[in-house]
């Protein structure tokens, strides 16, 4: 069984230091294959940059103490205070996550004497969060996190946790322990012991990104969220119980389920206890599976999506339009990524399009009659249209 410590040597430009903890969530270990890359989710000063290194430290014998693993992160903090990273996949657990201000070069051995002390925690600078995740107890007394001012969980000695989280409200570190698909144990650090549903969101999905879930209040309590097909548009429906600085909801949709771009927001109604329901009318769905899901928005910028749900348009075909026109060309009912060409009827190329998004700029052609050609994965259509 080997462990590691994970070090975070950071410099934030805008004051951000003065944040106690910026390991916000990550999965010591994913379910399935080991993946080559697994994301940490970071907090800090919105706006702010961010630069540094993830240092990865042995604690079992015999190379406790001995830095093997370095990777260079960067980026910039969002409008709620939230930075995703990818590095190299990590050893699974036992191992803690460190952040501090230096960084030691590779094959130091901070524990000479290997005893699960850090000899010199001078050499890691400054100490600002430090979380110790074990596989079994017997490596409790090994990990970093309670001796560097942090925390350490303790161990079920059954399995691994798959994912560690700070409530967004308190800051207080969980870990999800559990099969892949549920049902989950949510452990705090003294031991403990919650269920799914006295968080929320779902504690056993990733948030990368979004606010994390909480055991206490959410600024909005979601009731329901539904997509419906209308024959040639969608229109997507949700209910909340309840909503505190609720500013908007944005309407995201994705073809894959994976990659979301927004399609159209919907203002929230600020505060209210009573069940409030809304709907947005998507009139250019893509032909097949549509994925919905909201990234709700508070006055302060923090955001928390609900969803996904799935509509398939199995029957909706690509659409050009308006025809005749004049100035600019939609396509409804493409992929994201299609791709559009204009040719004459001497199949001379005229213009190429790879962003479908804004329509397609035909002011230039001269009045008459045109053909359109949209190539996606799924295939490619031809339309026939007039320029005005």
């Amino acid at each position: 069984m080997r462990s590691i410590l994970l070090v975070l040597c950071f410099s934030l430009f805008g004051g951000a230091a003065a944040f106690g903890q910026l390991i916000n969530e990550f999965e010591p270990n994913p379910f399935g294959v080991d993946p080559m890359l697994v994301s940490v989710e970071l907090i800090g000063t919105p706006g702010t940059t961010f630069s540094g290194v993830l240092l990865a430290l042995e604690n079992d014998l015999p190379n406790i103490g001995t830095i093997d693993r370095l990777a260079a992160v960067s980026g910039t903090f969002s409008a709620n205070g939230l930075l995703v990273v990818e590095i190299p996949d990590l050893e699974n657990p036992s191992f803690t996550f460190i952040l501090a201000s230096e960084a030691p070069v590779v094959d130091t051995d901070l524990d000479v004497d290997n005893d699960g002390v850090i000899d010199d925690p001078s050499v890691l600078g400054t100490v600002y969060d430090a979380i110790g995740i074990p596989d079994i107890s017997s490596d409790v007394p090994t990990l970093y996190g309670t001796q560097l001012g942090g925390v350490d969980f303790m161990s079920l000695d059954v399995q691994e946790p798959y994912l560690i989280f700070r409530d967004r409200n308190t800051g207080e570190p969980y870990a999800v322990y559990g099969p892949d698909g549920g049902p989950f144990q949510i452990i705090a650090v003294d031991g403990t012991e919650y269920t799914q549903a006295e968080f929320a969101p779902d504690p056993g999905v990733t948030t990368y990104g979004a606010a994390n879930p909480t055991n206490g209040t959410l600024p909005v309590s979601l009731e329901s969220l539904v997509a419906e097909d209308m024959g040639k548009s969608v229109k997507v429906s949700w209910t909340t119980a309840n909503e505190s600085a609720n500013e908007y909801f944005a309407v995201e949709r994705s073809q894959d389920g994976r990659h979301f771009r927004e399609v159209g927001r919907v203002s929230g109604a600020g505060n209210s206890t009573s069940s409030i329901s809304y709907a947005f009318m998507d009139e250019a769905p893509l032909a097949g599976s549509n994925y919905y899901r909201l990234r709700q928005t508070d006055f302060g910028g923090t955001q928390e999506v609900f969803g996904p749900v799935m509509v398939n348009m199995a029957g909706l075909s690509a659409k050009a339009y308006p025809n005749p026109v004049q100035d600019r060309l939609f396509v409804s009912g493409a992929a994201a990524e299609a791709t559009a060409t204009i040719t004459d009827f001497n199949g001379r190329i005229l213009a190429r399009v790879n962003n479908l998004g804004g329509g397609i700029d035909v002011s230039t052609l001269a009045t008459g009659a045109y053909l359109l050609r949209v190539e996606s994965p799924a295939g490619a259509e031809n339309f026939r249209f007039v320029r005005q």
